[in-house]
């Protein structure tokens, strides 16, 4: 599975970088190349990780539908009665949860993409920071790499919880 899932990673950043790089001049000098660079390595990642949720979601799915059947089995009616509890909390978790997950993702790319210009646009100039204050320069990297980390953490949790 985790062969599966690295060689997704692989095909999808290289078929980015291609199309990045096939783009006519006009349209490539319209893009920062921060973003760019982001979305090739740190959202071919996040696609990835789709896919991986959805092999593990797939196997406990086949798990649960085997114990399932198998508590119909021995006694239906306090399977059925489980099922509607279980369904109600799901619902509930659901409610609660799902926005704030969209919520954090929204903001983990935001810092994210902050995060990749603030380092782009200082190595690229290096001859401007070195005339200039280095603090000021690394306050805005301390600032986007701290909300992008509290961005990621949220997001990390949220992702935990059971979504149905």
């Amino acid at each position: 599975m985790m062969y599966f899932i690295h060689s997704r990673y692989k095909l999808i950043a290289n078929r980015l970088f291609k199309r990045y790089l096939n783009l006519s001049y006009k349209n490539f000098i319209r893009h920062n190349t921060s973003s760019l660079v982001k979305v090739i390595v740190n959202e071919a990642v996040n696609v990835t990780e789709i896919y991986w949720f959805l092999l593990v979601l797939l196997s406990e799915l086949l798990v649960f539908l085997f114990i399932y059947s198998l508590l119909m089995f021995v006694n239906y009616k306090i399977t059925l009665i489980i099922s509607l509890i279980i369904a109600v909390v799901g619902v509930a978790v659901k409610l609660l949860i799902s926005k704030n997950i969209k919520y954090s993702g929204v903001k983990r790319e935001k810092y994210q993409k902050m995060f990749y210009e603030i380092l782009n646009k200082n190595f690229n100039n290096v001859k401007m920071i070195k005339l200039q204050s280095k603090n000021e320069n690394f306050a805005e990297l301390q600032y986007a790499s701290d909300k992008y980390v509290e961005a990621r953490i949220l997001g990390g949790t949220l992702q935990q919880i059971p979504r149905y």
